[in-house]
């Protein structure tokens, strides 16, 4: 997640970039290097959000499903969990991994700034970003941030979560609410049925103004508590079926 500040300092090797960022007190988006920060760790250019209905269309997709991706930093000399959440995603889905060689489009995945973890959502033929900070080198973490990188959206933003969780905005931080606007409907696709474990959604306290005693969403369903990706180990079931279903995986169970 980006944070709330007014504004950023990133470390990307020996270069510092100051990044103007949302006042914490609005609920406008921030931006990035060119895009648009959307719900606090997704990153989207302002031509996905006006010729594309992103991963609704074919062309948010990863060509045959191949993640070219380049490790940079820290992450080159010790990639441990990046490569095990490779393995995790390609064991359960099509999905594949390819070190960079000269490809065009590929994700960039680099040691970023204390808790900056976010990441372009799809695919597009240029240099992409997954920024995994010293707050975010967890696993659970990590297969979140790839999420997006593959194409997903959050489970708690989807179109229909109304239906099955409660937002309380009352209790969220100015800064932060806007991470829990509902994705418009054009913009993603709904494939099957809300997932209360999903590795995409966040834990029910994220973004509260006091997470010891105020929830900023819960379950509508009784008795599921809603847990943040850091405690999670793997895909769900749910998680690894819209995968096959975004990708139309041969040999895959899917939605239909």
């Amino acid at each position: 997640m980006i944070p709330d500040v007014g504004f950023l300092v990133l470390l990307t090797g020996a270069l510092f970039i100051c990044i103007k960022a949302a006042p914490a007190t609005t609920d406008v988006d921030p931006t990035f290097e060119g895009r648009i920060v959307m719900e606090g760790d997704i990153l989207i250019r302002e031509e996905q959000l006006t010729e594309r209905n992103a991963i609704a269309l074919e062309n948010m997709r990863w060509p045959d499903a191949t993640i070219v991706y380049k490790l940079t930093g820290w992450y080159a000399l010790f990639p441990g969990d990046i490569k095990k959440a490779m393995r995790h995603i390609e064991e359960n889905t099509c999905i594949k991994f390819k070190a960079r060689s000269n490809e065009e489009g590929y994700v960039k995945i680099y040691k970023g700034e204390k808790e900056s973890c976010f990441a372009d959502i799809g695919y597009f033929a240029s240099e992409q970003r997954l920024s995994l900070g010293s707050g975010c080198k967890i696993f659970g973490r990590i297969l979140h941030e790839m999420g997006h990188t593959i194409g997903l959206f959050h489970e708690h933003t989807r179109p229909d979560r109304d239906n099955y969780i409660t937002v309380h905005e009352d209790n969220i931080r100015p800064g932060s609410k806007r991470n829990y606007r509902k994705t418009p409907s054009y913009m993603t696709r709904v494939i099957g049925p809300f997932d209360y474990d999903s590795i995409m959604i966040y834990g029910e306290t994220a973004g509260s103004r006091d997470p010891m005693h105020l929830k900023s969403m819960e379950a509508n369903k009784p008795g599921v508590t809603l847990i943040s990706s850091r405690y999670k180990d793997r895909l769900t079931d749910l998680d690894i079926k819209k995968i096959n279903t975004l990708y139309n995986c041969p040999g895959k169970e899917k939605f239909s």
